[in-house]
């Protein structure tokens, strides 16, 4: 029966959806460093661990500079624009998860973070707000490749060797087994 007397939102106590993101590499391991010219695959899971179905969900993995998209594999069903960097999944049953795998080639050193954020849904979180850019939030994921020069110093003699005190010298190694140009 209806309370006049009472102020009542009967959908407060519903059930939602609880988005939530996890990113991995899943090629090369991401225990070793990727050199350039070598393909690294990034998963992006997007989970609903809510009690409710979620319905218009994008997630937004758009590659940081330093990686070159070559290709991606996403579920029947769903899209990914690498030009916008949107994946749309659009609806994602209750406590159901999906995957996008992006395959990227690593194209300059350094350290390179790839940033995945759920970026549109309809229904509500209970504990993340999509599209804000909080990277404390269970809707945002992230994953660091690291590139170094595949060219090192192996050994150095600065201070000449046991066969003459005049024999000084370097010695680079070539980690990746291609040819090098050292110049410069």
């Amino acid at each position: 029966p209806a309370n006049s007397s009472r102020n009542e939102d009967d959908d407060a106590g519903g059930p939602s959806a609880d988005l939530s993101l996890t990113q991995t590499i899943i090629s090369p391991s991401p225990y070793n460093n990727s050199l350039i010219d070598t393909n690294v695959i990034f998963r992006i899971t997007v989970t609903n661990a809510g009690f409710a179905n979620a319905t218009g969900v994008e997630v937004k993995d758009l590659l940081p500079a330093g990686l070159t998209y070559v290709s991606h594999t996403a579920p029947s069903g769903t899209s990914y624009s690498s030009s916008s960097g949107i994946w749309t999944v659009g609806a994602l049953a209750r406590v159901t998860s999906l995957s996008l795998d992006i395959t990227a080639k690593v194209v300059s050193y350094g350290i390179k973070e790839n940033q995945a954020e759920v970026w549109e849904a309809v229904q509500t979180d209970p504990d993340s707000d999509p599209g804000n850019g909080s990277i404390t939030e269970d809707d945002y994921a992230s994953v660091k490749v690291t590139t170094y020069r595949s060219v090192i110093i192996n050994e150095i003699a600065w201070s000449g060797t046991a066969a003459s005190a005049e024999d000084e010298w370097i010695e680079l190694y070539n980690l990746s087994g291609a040819e090098i140009t050292i110049t410069g």
